[in-house]
């Protein structure tokens, strides 16, 4: 498990998909998405 912390203080309200590709040992790949939103009230 990691941890990331994202500045996102300069993005518009909305939906983002974030896609990172882990690349294994053996050199498989593995995409992990993950979908932001982001709400200013």
């Amino acid at each position: 498990n990691q941890e990331l912390t994202l500045d996102v203080s300069d993005l518009n309200q909305g939906v983002y998909l974030l896609n990172f590709i882990d690349t294994e040992k053996s050199g498989s790949k593995t995409i992990v998405s993950h979908k932001i939103f982001i709400r200013r009230d």
